[in-house]
């Protein structure tokens, strides 16, 4: 039996694939782990060697972390950091910021125990990117609420706004219904107000006077918002010429 064990790593080893070497180390009773882990690291390919270090028990961790350094892949050092038991987080931590990607510093600020929040939040502040500044208010613990709020407004983009308002603690109701009503989006628009009246309900029954006065003006600075759009833009009067010469 061993023999044939030996017939089919040695296959495996000649075919030079390295996600196969990483499957059949993986599921194959037995195997060379050795012998295939060599062929997952010569291929210096992201997703085997991530893998391989994750699922495979008596893997050389810091042999494929350095393959994956070395790539400089800002995804990968994140999901490394994120799921590989033994990483060395501040390594891969420093070449994540160093990409300045906003995805993979939220990633990495969310999902990564010891994450240095603060020099994460910032390159996704600096990045201005809307959606990312909207996910790392509401999901990382620490995170500006203030800044990235600052973000989502000053881009103006109406969904975002609306859920910063909605679910987001403390966020500036009037300002994002500024932004949602001035957008013309009336789906958008609806839903808002909606949010706003069943919040106000909600403040009212549980005696949240605070909750009902903010969701309260919110709604009253919405519907002044709405009816000046309406109105549109004051006209300059004009009046009749007092020229003779006509």
């Amino acid at each position: 039996m061993k023999k044939a064990e030996n017939i089919r790593d040695q296959l495996v080893l000649d075919n030079g694939d390295a996600k196969l070497n990483y499957l059949f180390a993986l599921s194959a009773p037995g195997a060379n782990i050795k012998a295939h882990e060599k062929v997952v690291l010569k291929s210096k390919d992201n997703y085997t060697n991530f893998a391989f270090a994750r699922d495979i028990k008596g893997a050389d961790i810091k042999a494929h972390a350095q393959v994956i350094l070395e790539k400089r892949s800002a995804e990968y050092n994140y999901l490394f950091a994120a799921y590989v038991k033994g990483a060395d987080v501040k390594a891969h931590e420093q070449m994540v910021l160093r990409k300045r990607n906003p995805v993979f510093c939220y990633l990495f600020a969310k999902k990564v125990e010891g994450a240095s929040v603060e020099e994460h939040k910032q390159v996704v502040i600096d990045s201005k990117n809307t959606e990312y500044n909207y996910y790392f208010a509401r999901d990382v613990k620490g995170a500006n609420i203030g800044a990235h709020e600052d973000v989502v407004l000053e881009k103006r983009n109406p969904k975002y706004s609306y859920l910063f308002a909605k679910n987001i603690p403390g966020a500036n109701l009037v300002a994002h219904g500024k932004v949602i009503a001035e957008s013309g989006k009336e789906e958008i628009i609806a839903q808002y107000r909606q949010m706003l009246e069943e919040r106000i309900e909600i403040a009212d029954a549980s005696r949240d006077e605070q909750g009902y006065v903010d969701y309260s003006v919110a709604l009253w600075f919405l519907k002044e918002e709405l009816a000046k759009k309406a109105k549109g833009p004051v006209k300059e009067r004009t009046y009749p010429s007092n020229n003779t010469n006509m």
